[in-house]
């Protein structure tokens, strides 16, 4: 990336206070009005109300879906359709007082995961922070749904990764993982990178801590809920396999020609399978990680049956760290 001032480059102070700033924005503009809270039951208009003043979150809507204000134990007492950390850290929230102790803490959450997700990418590079601390994106996005979580998490992995702590990387990116699902794709591609260097044990030995400890973490998050309830544990994955579509590009012959979803969905899958292989090609050849996955990613997002609008936090983030041309990452916020 071009070369910043040093007075910018000289601290992730600045950049962290510009993403606060942004997430502090996002909940004053989201938090709902008092009647909206003190309904009975609770939150019970909130819907038609956040879309007459553009200012939906999910976070608020779920909150009433999934009961969480009875502390009912997610995965166990009540279905969540994301993975098992989110549930976690909505249930979690849920323990402050009212609606709008649970929306404060969750935004204090979140906004922790943005300033975090600033720190690493600064690491990586100080423009790389600026770009994601000046994206009007946090307006919108941060607070719409839980995916800052999973980020912060995901470059986390990375960073690891980046510093040669295999075991930490595998640890993060499994986190991530069992967050949102999206932070798989760079898990894969930091793997096919080392791979690439076959030749060398000690990458092969890499990959292998990266992969064991990624499956150890997954099954420590994941059995506890398995035991308590599976069939509500399993929801998500069933959840998310039969829901529809129409998003995606894909999904439009399903509307236009009444294809049908399983059709649709294995065409994509297809396409997206194909994509994934021409990228570890190219990572094989020298290619960096961060580059294929962001590629694959967009691919991904583009056939998606579902496409929510927090995503384009995703696709951004990816494009960050495999340092899109800046045309392209002005174009995500316009």
């Amino acid at each position: 990336m071009a070369r910043w001032p040093s007075w910018v480059t000289s601290s992730a102070l600045l950049p962290a206070l510009c993403t606060v700033g942004w997430v502090v924005w996002a909940y004053a503009r989201t938090r709902p009005a008092a009647s909206i809270v003190s309904s009975h039951p609770p939150l019970e208009s909130y819907g038609p109300w956040s879309y007459a003043h553009f200012n939906y979150s999910d976070i608020l809507t779920l909150y009433r879906v999934h009961h969480l204000a009875n502390h009912a134990a997610p995965y166990i007492h009540t279905v969540i359709e994301y993975p098992v950390l989110t549930g976690i850290f909505m249930w979690c929230a849920a323990w402050f007082p009212g609606v709008q102790g649970y929306f404060v803490a969750s935004a204090v959450g979140l906004g922790a995961c943005a300033v975090g997700t600033v720190w690493v990418l600064y690491e990586l590079s100080p423009g790389r922070a600026w770009v994601f601390a000046l994206s009007p994106l946090l307006l919108v996005y941060s607070l719409l749904n839980w995916d800052l979580l999973a980020i912060f998490l995901m470059l986390l992995g990375y960073r690891s990764y980046r510093r040669g702590r295999f075991g930490w990387a595998g640890l993060f990116f499994s986190l991530g993982v069992f967050a949102k699902f999206f932070p798989f794709m760079l898990f894969v591609y930091c793997l096919v990178e080392l791979v690439a260097k076959r030749r060398d044990p000690a990458s092969w030995r890499a990959a292998k801590q990266m992969v064991g400890v990624a499956v150890v973490t997954g099954v420590v998050v994941n059995v506890p809920f398995v035991i308590g309830n599976y069939r509500v544990w399993a929801n998500f994955f069933s959840f998310n396999a039969s829901r529809g579509g129409g998003d995606g590009l894909l999904y439009q012959l399903h509307l236009v020609s009444n294809w049908p979803i399983a059709a649709v969905d294995a065409l994509s899958a297809v396409i997206v399978l194909a994509a994934m292989a021409l990228f570890a090609r190219a990572v094989l050849r020298g290619s960096p990680a961060a580059f294929a996955a962001a590629g694959a990613f967009a691919v991904f997002m583009l056939l998606n049956k579902v496409f929510s609008p927090q995503y384009m936090l995703w696709v951004f983030v990816y494009a960050v760290i495999a340092s899109w041309p800046g045309w392209s990452l002005a174009s995500m916020t316009v």
